[in-house]
């Protein structure tokens, strides 16, 4: 029975994920940083679905790339049958935005991507040569710059470019690796947020649907699948009329 590790499944879209493979019948591993709030989501799948989660914390914003090997390794250890890996955690500031992002700009970049990207790697190179899915959560801030969100959306856009770039290294190999750039979502990191012209999605709907492409090729999807025609559109404005636009 093959087993998946989720980083950022202490809330959102990784508790979810969590739940939804554990419904399959997937054991995990729950990896995020709050050991506290993990335990909760581990304990209630336990007797919810009789399976067994473990916990193993993991600080994105801390790893180098010793650490990120050994994390790697000691998945490995509790679970030898991993072909999963679901990466969901990442930060968004409330200073993020025009030229006070420098007040985000390091610790979001270690975390969503530095961090991000430490881990992938790791786990790519363990599951390279098996029918395994690396699936990485993007966002449609990554479509088109704009002055809110600058180092969110730069770290994104640099974590994609990792992830399609590793893809293109292992083509020949079994394994698959797949970005997902997801519309705004009804969780804690959006609270707050009041989406242009669409409703926030629900974290459930969306694990439904990255848990369904496990075994799909592709490279990179939206959801909801609507969002890549207005990447599209959005990538064809001219520059005079984007510069206009607020959003």
């Amino acid at each position: 029975m093959s087993a998946a590790v989720i980083i950022g499944a202490s809330k959102g879209l990784g508790k979810a994920i969590a739940y939804e493979l554990a419904a399959k019948g997937i054991n995990t591993i729950l990896a995020a940083r709050n050991e506290k709030e993990l335990t909760i989501v581990a304990n209630d799948i336990a007797t919810k679905f009789k399976l067994t989660p473990i916990v193993l914390p993991v600080d994105l914003e801390a790893l180098n790339s010793e650490t990120a090997n050994q994390f790697v390794h000691e998945c490995f250890n509790k679970l030898n049958t991993i072909s999963r890996f679901y990466l969901t955690a990442a930060i968004v500031s409330n200073e993020d935005e025009g030229l006070k992002t420098i007040n985000a700009l390091q610790q979001t970049n270690d975390i969503n991507y530095r961090g991000a990207a430490l881990l992938i790697t790791a786990f790519g190179d363990m599951l390279k040569d098996t029918s395994s899915v690396i699936a990485v959560m993007s966002s449609v801030a990554a479509i088109r710059p704009r002055g809110k969100n600058i180092s969110y959306a730069a770290s994104k856009i640099a974590l994609e470019y990792h992830v399609q770039s590793l893809r293109h290294f292992l083509a020949a190999k079994p394994i698959r690796l797949q970005v997902y750039r997801i519309g705004y979502m009804d969780t804690e990191m959006a609270a707050g947020v009041k989406p242009p012209l669409f409703k926030k999605e629900d974290p459930v709907t969306v694990a439904k649907y990255i848990v369904s492409k496990a075994d799909s090729t592709g490279g990179l999807y939206y959801y909801p699948r609507f969002w890549r025609f207005i990447a599209f559109a959005l990538k064809m404005v001219p520059w005079f009329i984007y510069k206009k636009l607020r959003f």
